[in-house]
């Protein structure tokens, strides 16, 4: 996860009043995500998970 501008290619989303920018080959492989925000004695830190419903692939 990054700040970056949008460029010709990447899907822009809207989700609570928040954009986010995501690259076509990562949204085609990922689909859907989860952006979750947490603050704990590990410290605040956004995580981001998998939702599981794009193309996929294995390692």
């Amino acid at each position: 996860m990054s700040l970056d501008e949008a460029k010709d290619n990447d899907k822009e989303l809207v989700e609570d009043g928040i954009e986010f920018v995501v690259d076509d080959n990562t949204f085609t492989q990922f689909g859907t995500v989860v952006v979750d925000f947490s603050s704990g004695f590990l410290g605040k830190r956004f995580m981001v998970n998998y939702a599981g419903d794009g193309a996929g692939g294995s390692c």
